[in-house]
């Protein structure tokens, strides 16, 4: 390619972006009726959007040292005998483990919906706050729609089809809403501590819901483990009667004893599961709607969406005159 090439090509580019900037100077009106229109739809959405609160209380999961450390001793001692028979001693990292993965559960967070009464909640759209119950309707033209085309395939595949949805929302629902917009978990794998927030139209409620999920959480860890120790104190019983060999005897007791001490330290600490390290307050500012945020990114995609109308007005006027 030659040097009379290479400035052929630089002096098409030139004229291109002058050509676009000469456009976009001519079209400045259009531009700026655009920036306007989109900032104050970005406005308004700032202004009248429900806000949001987050509280959210920093838990640490108890050590192995501190669920098990009175009696670690005696789960390596008598650590084969405690397998055979099915009995845990020592709250170690596959017992923390454990405990987050009830954190996350579906049937931990449905009994916290339940016991909490948060369906009308996720639901407000279609809770009667003046009747206590569900609102019944219609189905909307979409739904009938869908419908009808759904019994119509069914009819020819012998299948049931398609069902509009229930005003009564299912447990599903309020799992996937609860999980995915409400209740949010953060684990720091370096340091082991795990943020509970929640995310809810109500400050107060924010911080509440979120003390409130995670000393439930403790409360049910805590009662399954002095039921498993219970039950476990009670087979130890009926097996101490079967033998007469001392060492068996011994090994049995020590069982006992370390069962027996589970079971007072989880009736001890409130925070057996989950030590709380900063319990969530109401929380004073809005973590949603970000209206700064909100009218500068409205602006921007103002400034762009109005550029680019003014060129595709200028193509189309160009592509017009040429016809």
């Amino acid at each position: 390619m030659t040097a009379d090439h290479v400035a052929g090509h630089a002096d098409n580019r030139d004229i291109y972006v002058r050509d676009v900037i000469l456009a976009l100077r001519r079209r400045w009106m259009l531009i700026l009726a655009t920036v306007m229109v989109v900032g104050a739809m970005g406005l308004a959405y700032a202004i009248f959007a429900k806000p949001l609160y987050t509280a959210s209380a920093i838990i640490q999961p108890a050590t192995s040292e501190e669920a098990g450390g009175a009696f670690s001793s005696l789960a390596s001692q008598f650590g084969g005998a405690t397998s055979l028979a099915g009995i845990t001693l020592d709250g170690g990292d596959a017992e923390a483990q454990a405990n987050m993965a009830i954190l996350k559960s579906r049937e931990f967070s449905m009994r916290f919906i339940a016991q909490n009464d948060l369906m009308p909640y996720l639901f407000h759209e279609r809770w009667n706050p003046e009747t206590q119950d569900w609102r019944s309707g219609e189905p909307g033209l979409l739904a009938r729609m869908i419908g009808g085309l759904s019994h119509l395939i069914a009819r020819l595949s012998e299948d049931e089809g398609w069902r509009p949805p229930s005003s009564i929302p299912s447990d599903w629902d309020a799992f996937n809403i609860f999980d995915k917009k409400v209740r949010h978990l953060r684990e720091d794998t370096e340091t082991g501590l795990i943020t509970v927030s929640f995310v809810v139209r109500n400050p107060e409620l924010a911080a509440k819901w979120t003390n409130a999920f995670v000393a439930q959480a403790n409360a049910e860890i805590r009662a399954r483990t002095v039921s498993e120790s219970s039950r476990a104190i009670s087979f130890l019983r009926e097996e101490i009667q079967k033998t007469s060999v001392a060492g068996v005897q011994d090994t049995i007791y020590g069982l006992m004893q370390s069962q027996l001490e589970r079971v007072m330290f989880a009736n001890s600490r409130p925070d057996y599961a989950f030590k709380v390290i900063d319990k969530a307050v109401p929380p004073e500012d809005r973590s949603h709607p970000k209206r700064p945020l909100i009218v500068l990114l409205s602006l921007f995609f103002g400034l762009a969406l109005g550029g680019c109308l003014a060129l595709g007005v200028e193509a189309f006027r160009g592509a017009f005159s040429r016809v």
